[in-house]
């Protein structure tokens, strides 16, 4: 049996670490095994960050910073609209 490991780090921060661990098992028959695993780490606590987390964090600055739609002013003529005689011609 082969067996290859590589890896590679596709994101680093100050806050997390993502890397990708590819897997590749030849028993010399048919069909090599190939498995790939992808994991990211809080660089603080040292804990896996779980695509869960970051969609609960995701919703949660939604309420926190829900957006509101703009509010629509009617905008009508006032009184002292311009008229001839009333200001600067």
């Amino acid at each position: 049996m082969t067996e290859t490991i590589s890896y590679q780090v596709t994101h680093n921060n100050s806050e997390a670490l993502s890397i990708i661990v590819n897997i590749k098992q030849d028993m010399h028959g048919a069909h090599p095994v190939s498995i790939t695993h992808f994991w990211t780490f809080d660089k603080k606590s040292g804990e896996v960050i779980t695509l869960n987390d970051l969609t609960e964090q995701a919703e949660k600055s939604k309420t926190k910073k829900s957006w509101q739609p703009p509010k629509i002013i009617s905008i009508r003529p006032s009184n002292n609209a311009h008229k001839p005689g009333n200001g600067p011609e």
